[in-house]
């Protein structure tokens, strides 16, 4: 199920290597941090609110708190809005399907949209994309 972005985050480098909750990323391995936090500002809009060294003898974890703060203003929508896909759209298995924004990628203008049914998570571009009706 698809999961929208929260307003803040906490990770740490005890937590459990699994694929990003939001979209589905390798990218979110507790063993490499400083990876793990790109993805999360680079795609998701977060910026690091704090980052707490973990103690020499692995008693107490790296902890980085994270705050949803969206991406450029030029980015044409912004996060957790809730859009749906033109009917032309070149995937036709995400064609009039309503979803959320959970990611955007700056360098190529493409936009995450996660789905609360199978494919959970597409990735594409503006021009694909209008507002949800139901969030007008």
């Amino acid at each position: 199920m698809a999961q929208p972005l929260r307003d803040t985050l906490e990770i740490s480098d005890f937590d459990m290597h699994r694929p990003c909750i939001f979209c589905g990323s390798a990218e979110c391995d507790p063993d490499e941090m400083d990876v793990w936090v790109t993805h999360m500002v680079t795609w998701h809009g977060y910026k690091v609110v704090s980052d707490t060294p973990g103690d020499s003898k692995g008693e107490r974890p790296r902890l980085i708190q994270l705050k949803q703060v969206g991406w450029s203003e030029h980015a044409r929508f912004q996060a957790n809005q809730r859009v749906q896909v033109k009917a032309g759209v070149l995937q036709r298995e995400y064609a009039h399907r309503h979803g959320t924004i959970v990611g955007y990628n700056p360098a190529t203008s493409e936009f995450a949209v996660a789905f609360a049914d199978k494919p959970t998570l597409g990735v594409m571009l503006p021009a694909d994309l209008e507002v949800s009706a139901s969030a007008r």
